[in-house]
């Protein structure tokens, strides 16, 4: 067993220690029992620039992805959907989101993953949906077709 004398902390890999405490006064000294500390893996994610800002040109659903997930294997997913970046609502808790309505200009979007009592709050992705005009017939033209 690997001996650690410190009082600040320390940054373990992810496995199982098992560590005891030793308190010296003057010359008094006591060790505690043993205890057991299993570390386990953070969370990281990777998130490429073009999933953090995506344009929608029509109107079927799309799918967000936000990013690479690694670490901890037991994980949860939530999503979150805003208009300003500071009001933020539950929409999904899978690992990816489709979305299947359509908003105004500019809506956010965003995953916190957790595991544990470790959580990640994921990049802000900005979908732009492009606006669609509606065709319009030139007047004159319509009433020479009804002429006719």
């Amino acid at each position: 067993m690997q001996r650690i004398k410190t009082s600040r902390t320390l940054r373990l890999l992810p496995g199982v220690y098992y560590v005891r405490r030793t308190a010296v006064i003057g010359n008094c000294k006591a060790i505690s029992g043993q205890s057991k500390l299993t570390v386990i893996p953070g969370i990281n994610v990777a998130m490429t620039p073009d999933e953090q800002t995506v344009t929608i040109n029509n109107k079927d659903p799309f799918t967000l992805t936000a990013g690479v997930v690694t670490g901890n294997p037991s994980r949860t997913y939530q999503w979150q959907r805003s208009a300003d970046k500071k009001t933020w609502v539950n929409i999904g808790n899978d690992e990816t989101f489709t979305e299947t309505k359509r908003f105004g200009n500019t809506v956010y979007y965003r995953r916190i993953v957790s595991a544990g009592a470790c959580s990640i709050e994921g990049q802000p992705i900005m979908v732009r949906f492009k606006k669609r005009w509606p065709a319009y017939i030139n007047p004159q033209v319509r009433q020479r077709a009804l002429e006719d």
